[in-house]
């Protein structure tokens, strides 16, 4: 895994959304929990956050691990709240693990998740969006499988490295072109 989820906690991936979704999202599921994996320089602003929103008893900071494949084993959803993404490598994990996800609409995500299809994407920066999302799946069962099997099915079939590169490349020469 090389240092993937040492340095992941950074501004660039908006783990407050998170926290703030976490906190709208507990009277009506007040068992839920989040789960950050990795390190980084926004650790203890974020440990802060979770305090600052009676949720700390509902978060784990893992740190860096490498067992990533059986903790997505775990889950119930994979979240991933960036302002941004390049290739969003834990979220195609996340896919292949069955697990059905919610992400910001910002590019690189919305390359890869059709909403409503392959999973739900959400505007970047709106907790009470994300908390809907994240409740919509808890409470429809059918929904998180239908999306867990079609984001299988999306890495399945589009997600091999050279296809994913093919598709970026052509992305951005239309960018270019434009």
């Amino acid at each position: 895994m090389g240092d993937r989820g040492r340095r992941n906690l950074r501004p660039q991936k908006n783990h407050e959304l998170l926290l703030r979704a976490l906190a709208r999202l507990r009277p009506a599921a007040p068992n839920a929990c989040l789960v950050l994996v990795g390190e980084g320089e926004q650790r203890e602003r974020l440990e802060a956050l979770a305090g600052e929103l009676a949720i700390q008893d509902r978060v784990r900071f893992l740190g860096p691990r490498l067992d990533v494949p059986e903790l997505l084993a775990t889950f119930d959803v994979y979240c991933l709240s960036s302002h941004y993404e390049g290739l969003p490598f834990s979220m195609l994990e996340a896919m292949a693990a069955r697990k059905p996800v919610v992400a910001t609409r910002v590019l690189g995500i919305r390359e890869i998740i059709r909403d409503a299809e392959t999973g739900i994407l959400v505007e970047p920066d709106d907790p009470d969006a994300l908390c809907g999302a994240l409740l919509r799946l808890r409470q429809d069962v059918a929904l998180a499988e239908k999306l867990a099997r079609a984001g299988r099915h999306y890495v399945e079939t589009h997600g091999r490295l050279e296809q994913m590169v093919d598709g970026y490349a052509a992305l951005y020469t239309d960018g270019r072109a434009s």
